[in-house]
């Protein structure tokens, strides 16, 4: 039998400082990032990919700044095109960095661009998972993805990532339907 004690502190809420409320302003709207689909199951060697995910909860967005976070010993050849979501999109940041595994991707909507949809893929990550063995890793959303709205920044409510299952991509023999005696 296994006993686990779990000790918990009480401690007051203090209302946030001037300083800090003016530098971080709290969402009005509040769109959320997700990676898609999650997980993703994918076979060591091959190409494969998840969407950025938009879902939009006010007005459109002005600007938006993805920083993701990806293992590169398991990961490579990463890259990350835009979707169809925006309309000619202006693409102001596009660094993949494969040392520290880290992607710093700005796109910009056309002006004034009215949306059919208020969600949808605003880009897409491509990716060869590389591992001998079964492994799982990560597409995470950095503390600097940011959504503008109208020059205003912190549009974004929540970023969900994506977990990879890397596949070793054993071949496994077929049966077949015919015998040969």
């Amino acid at each position: 039998m296994v006993f686990i004690f779990i000790k918990f502190k009480y401690s007051s809420l203090t209302a946030p400082t001037a300083s800090l409320s003016e530098t971080s302003p709290t969402p009005t709207s509040e769109n959320i990032l997700s990676l898609s689909p999650n997980p993703i199951t994918a076979l060591s060697g091959k190409t494969s990919s998840a969407d950025v995910v938009l879902e939009i909860h006010g007005n459109a967005p002005t600007l938006i700044q993805l920083e993701i976070g990806y293992e590169p010993s398991l990961l490579a050849n990463v890259s990350i095109v835009p979707s169809d979501f925006f309309v000619n999109p202006t693409i102001l940041l596009n660094n993949i960095n494969p040392r520290t595994g880290r992607i710093s991707y700005a796109i910009k909507p056309s002006n004034q661009q009215a949306l059919a949809n208020r969600t949808g893929t605003i880009a897409t990550v491509i990716f060869t998972p590389i591992s001998s063995f079964a492994k799982t890793t990560t597409l995470s959303f950095l503390p600097k993805t940011v959504i503008y709205e109208s020059g205003e920044q912190n549009r974004l409510k929540v970023g969900y990532g994506a977990s990879i299952i890397i596949n070793p991509g054993i071949a496994i023999p077929q049966a077949t339907s015919s015998a040969n005696f």
